[in-house]
């Protein structure tokens, strides 16, 4: 099913900080909803979440890997910048005033 949609977008989204489940859910959303609202249209997504807890040695934090599409083309540098400004506590600062 997923292979017969014009999918735009292959997207990895990592997090600076060991977040919680529910953090990275909200987070998630909140992305969303940011590229939405700049597009003015909505995004259509399958995303999964993962976490390894010891792999390899290392602690791997929750993350996602998206697949995207919108009616309305999605540039490299909004899905990019959209994210970085939820990241950077600055920049959420700037968003909520």
């Amino acid at each position: 099913m997923a292979a017969t949609c014009p999918w735009q977008w292959f997207i990895t989204l990592t997090f600076l900080w060991d977040v919680r489940s529910e953090t990275a859910d909200a987070k998630l959303k909140e992305w969303l909803n940011l590229v939405e609202r700049t597009l003015r249209t909505r995004v259509c997504f399958v995303a999964g979440k993962e976490r390894k807890p010891h792999s390899y040695g290392m602690e791997v934090p929750w993350h996602f890997h998206i697949l995207a599409m919108s009616p309305a083309a999605m540039p490299k540098g909004l899905l990019e910048e959209s994210w970085r400004t939820l990241m950077s506590p600055a920049a959420r600062r700037l968003l909520e005033a």
